[in-house]
């Protein structure tokens, strides 16, 4: 809850209003790649987006394929996470 509040049916509400273009420049990936995971990882139920909108569900998920955890703990390595990350590149 360190960057949103808590969700009204669970998860993580990110306030920050931020278009797709926007966080794949952030992130240096393009619109569509952008678009692809998050439809990839709202079937997965990991986040839910929409017009703004972008709730996590799943932020251990997040934090795997970050490398990082919220208490601190050093890279979490995994190949499920490793694939997630090539995905942005």
């Amino acid at each position: 809850t360190r960057f949103g509040t808590p969700g009204v049916r669970g998860g993580v509400r990110i306030s920050l209003r931020i278009s797709q273009e926007e966080l794949g420049r952030l992130i240096g990936a393009t619109r569509e790649m952008v678009n692809k995971c998050l439809r990839d990882w709202a079937k997965r139920r990991i986040v839910r987006h929409g017009r703004g909108l972008l709730v996590i569900t799943n932020a251990p998920f997040l934090e795997a394929i970050a490398g990082t955890s919220e208490n601190g703990g050093g890279p979490r390595r995994s190949r499920r996470a490793a694939a997630e990350r090539r995905a942005f590149r």
